[in-house]
């Protein structure tokens, strides 16, 4: 299998200068730089930057993809528009981290499977369904986070060195809704289903199911609070929406009379009811494929005696195409014959096939091949 690397970066809160847009197109022929992203693909060849200062430096985003097993989306935070301390309760280990650079943080998504991926990602416009994601986690949506948290520890409960009985990290504020963004988030990391399916299934704390009254809160806020407001819309401030907003969910929040809060649950009684359901899942897959399989043979015992004329028709015909059609209808029979506890009288019709057909050695070297007859 050959080399694949993409290397997707997006400028979102502002356009990129003149000045940057010509140093980002001069680290590849391939590559043109435009207002707001920058593509690099490689297969002999390493990007020839660090993906983590391209990132402070130019960038709010980036997504990388190698097919040998890696992917990585790395997220810029303005540090004054996020809350660092529930935003790192849900780091694990190198494959969810921060880094805090100034007045803004990187989050770190990073996952690599060791066996490659089975199914290669289009890639074409990933990043533009990805943005999403950094809109709700500076509007205090943590879900993404949470999802990505339960898919790390669901990957590392068989290391050595894990830890199950800390405590699991708070549940997002608002109830799961399943966004376009979310979706491509969870095909992105291959995140399983009884992940998903556990996820979604979660309510969040009873103290912010009360949905924010933007109009209320507004009215809260002195003259002076929101001619500054104003002021910054029409200087043009970027992310001023959110800023704005996330200012009204503070005053609402201070407003809420303190309520209980359910326990939390720790990292391993998590992991016990994901491998219960996970448990569960397997047995009836295996259930319906049992199923499934004994229906097949049922309709073959109807057949059995045309597949046996149709066997001694195809032998005679003494071909190879012939010969291994032949075959397949062989295997068929055997599996029906172990099916019906028959296999003695499967193996005398074998020998019988191998005596009047004795002189066809190609037709007997694949015979044995299939382990339908044994060598003599």
């Amino acid at each position: 299998m050959s080399e694949f690397q993409y290397y997707e970066f997006r400028a979102i809160d502002k356009p990129l200068s003149s000045k940057a847009r010509a140093e980002i197109s001069s680290w590849s022929s391939r590559t043109t730089a435009d207002a707001h992203s920058a593509i690099f693909t490689y297969s002999y060849s390493d990007f020839p930057k660090n993906a983590h200062q391209v990132v402070e430096e130019y960038f709010d985003m980036m997504l990388y993809y190698a097919n040998w097993g890696s992917v990585q989306l790395i997220i810029k935070l303005p540090l004054d528009l996020i809350d660092l301390r529930k935003i790192e309760q849900y780091c694990v280990g190198d494959t969810i981290s921060l880094s805090k650079k100034n007045d803004f943080v990187l989050l770190d998504f990073e996952f690599n499977e060791d066996e490659g991926f089975e199914d290669w990602i289009d890639l074409q416009g990933y990043l533009s369904r990805l943005i999403g994601i950094r809109e709700e986690i500076l509007s205090g949506n943590y879900h993404s986070l949470y999802l990505g948290w339960l898919h790390s520890i669901w990957r590392a409960r068989d290391w050595e060195d894990f830890e199950g009985s800390d405590l699991a990290p708070e549940l997002p504020d608002s109830p799961p809704q399943l966004t376009d963004s979310l979706l491509a988030f969870i095909d992105l990391l291959g995140i399983d289903p009884v992940i998903k399916d556990f996820w979604m299934q979660q309510s969040p704390p009873a103290k912010h199911t009360k949905l924010l009254d933007i109009a209320q809160q507004i009215s809260l806020l002195s003259d002076a609070e929101k001619q500054a407001y104003l002021l910054r819309l029409a200087e043009g401030e970027a992310l001023l929406s959110t800023k704005f907003l996330n200012h009204l969910k503070k005053i609402a929040e201070k407003e809420e009379k303190p309520q209980n809060q359910s326990s939390q649950k720790s990292v391993q009684e998590i992991l016990a009811y994901l491998h219960e359901v996970e448990t569960m899942r397997i047995n009836e897959e295996q259930r319906l494929k049992e199923k499934d399989r004994v229906e097949k043979l049922e309709g073959w015992a109807k057949k059995e005696a045309s597949f046996w004329q149709e066997v001694k028709k195809n032998i005679e015909e003494k071909n190879a195409k012939s010969y291994d059609y032949a075959i397949k209808i062989l295997l068929n029979l055997k599996e029906l014959a172990e099916y019906k506890n028959k296999t003695s009288e499967f193996e005398k019709r074998m020998n019988e096939i191998v005596q009047s057909y004795s002189r066809l050695s190609s037709f007997k070297d694949k015979l044995f091949q299939k382990r339908l007859i044994e060598r003599n």
